[in-house]
């Protein structure tokens, strides 16, 4: 395997292929063709991303000659499943920077597309105490007489999430078309 000055294979992995890397100061990595997941446009008709371009296509957003680069900032990624088995809610699924959020149709690949956040749906059951209460988790509500509250007090933080690190998705564009990648 041949590997970059900065210690990554050179042409042993598929040019779009993403991986994620937990060191500092990943733009050393782009003289080895490897280069940030942020939503950077670039253009298609040079040599230097025509293969990447060929790879990974207007996925992400394009304009002209331009396309761009997956932005996974804060984003988790979510591996490819037939539309109705591992992934029920593929309705909502929309192209990486279209404002508009339109709803990809069902014959077009789903590589690349968004799915906004979403709580499965649910509910929580109320068991009545000797004091009128009803307690759900750390809530009550309350019932005296003919005077009912339904109020429940806020909790969390500012949004849903699992437990995560922070890691940087690298992009392996590929040499430029008409040379070799340095052995």
């Amino acid at each position: 395997m041949s590997l970059g000055s900065s210690g990554l294979p050179l042409g042993q992995v598929p040019v779009g292929s993403i991986v994620a890397y937990a060191g500092l100061a990943p733009e050393q990595f782009a003289a080895d063709y490897w280069l940030i997941c942020k939503g950077q446009q670039l253009d298609g008709s040079s040599n230097a991303y025509s293969n990447l371009f060929q790879a990974i296509g207007d996925q992400y957003g394009s304009s002209g000659t331009f396309f761009n680069l997956p932005d996974l900032r804060g984003m988790f990624l979510r591996g490819v499943g037939p539309r109705s088995t591992e992934d029920p809610s593929t309705d909502g699924r929309y192209k990486q920077g279209d404002p508009s959020k339109t709803p990809i149709p069902p014959t077009e690949p789903l590589v690349g597309s968004v799915q906004d956040d979403q709580f499965k749906s649910h509910s929580h059951a109320l068991g009545p105490d000797n004091n009128g209460y009803h307690e759900c988790g750390d809530y009550s509500v309350y019932n005296v007489g003919t005077e009912t509250a339904n109020a429940t007090g806020y909790s969390g933080g500012h949004e849903t999430r699992p437990v995560n690190v922070f890691v940087y998705f690298l992009i392996y564009a590929g040499p430029p078309v008409g040379t070799q990648a340095a052995a």
